[in-house]
């Protein structure tokens, strides 16, 4: 019988985030009323600026919303996918991996984890300090030694469960 589960999470924005987002806004906004200023100067060229202020408009509209992330886990068969998704219109996939490949499986403490060395950290989840974050340590093709981190429910942690090969470690 076939298995199939799907969950949706969305990110929380860091300080980070937020930093970005205000510092966007507010070089859009000095670009917009520095071509305002000069608009009266412009003379017979006063189109380039007005079109520089539409430009700026339509990109802050376009792209300001990718700053928003979701991450949508897709459970099959032992397979999990992991897509990030941008602004609810760009999706791209972080990775596949195989449940039966994990070393490692449990909740995410990273003083647990410190001081190992990976050569690829997914951070996939709502933020590294929620309570039910999980995270995964397995060897990958393209992503070699891999720390996974992510907020799957229930469900999928079961999932996950029976799909772990015998050696790998898990915190119960």
């Amino acid at each position: 019988m076939d298995t199939y589960k799907e969950q949706i999470v969305v990110k929380k924005p860091t300080s980070s985030d937020w930093g970005k987002r205000i510092g966007v806004l507010a070089a859009a906004g000095i670009l917009i009323l520095g071509c305002f200023a000069i608009l009266p100067i412009s003379g017979q060229l006063w189109f380039f600026p007005v079109l520089i202020v539409g430009v700026l408009v339509y990109a802050l509209f376009k792209y300001y919303p990718l700053f928003y992330i979701e991450y949508e886990y897709i459970f099959t068969n032992g397979e999990i996918d992991i897509d990030k998704i941008m602004g609810k219109q760009t999706r791209k996939r972080l990775a596949t991996v195989d449940a039966g490949t994990f070393e490692e499986f449990g909740r995410f403490d990273p003083k647990k984890l410190e001081g190992r060395a990976f050569d690829t950290r997914l951070f996939a989840c709502s933020s590294p300090a929620d309570p039910d974050t999980c995270y995964a340590v397995l060897d990958h093709p393209k992503l070699q030694k891999c720390l996974v981190v992510f907020n799957p429910n229930e469900t999928i942690v079961e999932s996950i469960r029976e799909a772990l090969p015998r050696t790998a470690k898990t915190d119960e």
